[in-house]
């Protein structure tokens, strides 16, 4: 989980059974979009993220 603000809220009620890991606050190499490189750049962002992802494993 990211570190936002509203994930850390001490109002946050969280079940006992449930645990956080928190990711550093910058991690470009979990970006989904980022693992496309380049490729694109130019792509409307208008696509879904399911849609990306296929089209950056099609060659």
């Amino acid at each position: 989980m990211d570190n936002a603000i509203w994930h850390k809220s001490s109002t946050l009620k969280i079940p006992t059974n449930i645990g956080f890991t928190f990711i550093p606050p910058y991690t470009p190499e979990m970006n989904p979009l980022n693992k496309c490189g380049k490729r694109f750049v130019n792509v409307d962002l208008r696509i879904k993220p399911f849609e990306l992802w296929k089209m950056s494993y099609k060659d």
